[in-house]
């Protein structure tokens, strides 16, 4: 019997392969192998099925890669036996990966009659999280590439008005917002606090940031021509010490993530209400001021 390689969305054919076999219940066995932890990885898995076929081919097993390089085998018959097995023969081979790590530490076994809701409730958390490293990877090409390609005279701009920020009577926010309905709450909730500047899209965004150098900047994330999280990865490229607030219509999880990642400090879902715009803000500013 042949072994079948997943390589591609492997996530999302897995968690079908569970939900497919929970309508009728038959012995399974998975054994996650965290291959994410070795140094070099694995990245080839032909190689990979060459130290296993002897032991998973008479079973017609199947092997799910991970996008975050961690291997998964399921198969039907034996487990204990299969699983020692495995588990010998990859110690055996990526030895010399493991380093300072309990051997226990790469491997993970799970049973269908009992952990089947576990292995998916993991693999929808592993396929949010691939779709949130492909985003990033986009977002990182935009980013360097703007970055390098913004003038000399903008970034002198920027860095004098980064210097004079102790000055500012009030502080200065940059709303990125494409909007008017919400541009306008936003500004009748900043009007006393704070001097506001307003673009509609990231072009406009990226100019007056660099002329402005705000202090805040409280960022759509579904602008008309970038994502709001490049914007906000590119922000803090150019001004580590800018806060970011990010405004959404929906609290997805990789929305949250990548927020998170790009170093957003606050993050309000649409429709937002004053007190929780002005909270955000002054909590912001409490912890500007313990950090000065």
């Amino acid at each position: 019997m042949l072994v079948n390689l997943v390589k591609d969305n492997a996530e999302d054919a897995l968690i079908a392969f569970i939900e497919r076999h929970a309508k009728r219940p038959k012995n399974l066995f998975f054994l996650e192998f965290r291959a994410s932890l070795l140094t070099a990885g694995v990245h080839d898995p032909e190689t990979f099925l060459s130290f296993t076929k002897h032991i998973l081919s008479p079973l017609g097993a199947h092997i799910f890669f991970m996008a975050n390089g961690d291997i998964i085998t399921a198969w039907s018959a034996q487990p204990k036996k299969i699983k020692d097995e495995l588990c010998a023969c990859l110690l055996r081979e990526y030895k010399s990966q493991i380093g300072a790590y309990e051997e226990e530490s790469f491997f993970k076994y799970y049973d269908f009659h009992l952990d089947a809701e576990d292995l998916r409730l993991d693999c929808v958390r592993r396929a949010k999280d691939a779709m949130v490293e492909e985003m990033d990877t986009m977002e990182v090409a935009f980013v360097e590439r703007t970055y390098k390609s913004l003038n000399q005279h903008l970034r002198n701009v920027l860095a004098k008005k980064i210097k004079t920020r102790a000055d500012r009577k009030k502080p200065h926010v940059l709303i990125v917002e494409d909007q008017d309905f919400s541009i306008k709450l936003l500004s009748r909730i900043l009007e006393d606090d704070y001097v506001q500047h307003i673009a509609h899209d990231a072009a406009k965004a990226i100019l007056t940031f660099c002329l402005n150098a705000p202090d805040i900047v409280i960022l759509d994330i579904g602008l008309p021509d970038r994502s709001g999280h490049s914007l906000a990865k590119l922000f803090k490229r150019l001004d580590k010490n800018v806060h970011i607030i990010m405004i959404s219509g929906n609290q997805s999880y990789k929305d949250v993530a990548l927020a998170k990642r790009n170093g957003v400090e606050g993050y309000i879902v649409k429709p937002y209400k004053k007190d929780t715009v002005l909270g955000v803000l002054s909590k912001l500013r409490f912890e500007e001021g313990k950090n000065a």
